[in-house]
């Protein structure tokens, strides 16, 4: 699968990251316990099975250049059904990332999974995944449900299965390459 996802200024990174620690120093769930290095707090704005050729990338790449855009990171969230919750922290975002978003999915097409599409899309911020009803409930009372005004400085595309991590607007373009883990 294909994602890009938007990077979070370094401030709201460390508080994203506090989080996890959080969760993981009382036993829970948390994205924290995972070793990658490009596992980092991120939105996903889609996600879809191909990668589009190289002109609709630049295109991408043209209207992600708008990056660094506002935002805030709002209440805790809990999603999810069947006994398995994803507990994350909600962004709240303006009409700049709106326009972004659709046009973004527009130039991905039919490709891009339903629960990414303008009106479904629901940005935020994961912070542990697999939770059951008792874990949430114990993620809930020890987190800090503090709201704050972020930057969203930079877009990457992940790709899960090569595990490519591949920086598509913001500071420092590049492309780096993780190597599978074992």
């Amino acid at each position: 699968m294909h994602h890009v996802d938007l990077l979070l200024d370094a401030e709201a990174d460390a508080a994203v990251r506090a989080r996890w620690q959080t969760l993981t120093d009382a036993g829970l769930p948390s994205q924290g316990r995972h070793p990658s290095p490009s596992n980092r707090p991120h939105v996903t704005m889609s996600v879809t099975r191909d990668w589009p050729d190289d002109f609709l990338v630049d295109a991408a790449r043209t209207r992600l250049g708008a990056l660094p855009l506002r935002a805030r990171l709002g209440p805790l969230l809990v999603m999810g059904s069947n006994d398995r919750f994803v507990l994350a922290w909600a962004v709240v975002v303006g009409e700049d990332v709106l326009e972004m978003h659709r046009h973004l999915l527009g130039l991905l097409g039919s490709s891009a999974t339903p629960h990414t599409a303008p009106g479904h899309w629901v940005p935020h911020v994961t912070l542990a995944r697999l939770m059951d009803p008792e874990q949430v409930a114990s993620a809930l009372r020890v987190l800090a449900a503090d709201e704050r005004e972020v930057s969203l400085v930079a877009a990457r595309h992940w790709d899960s299965e090569a595990k490519s991590d591949d920086l598509l607007a913001g500071p420092m373009v590049s492309r780096t390459r993780e190597l599978a883990g074992p």
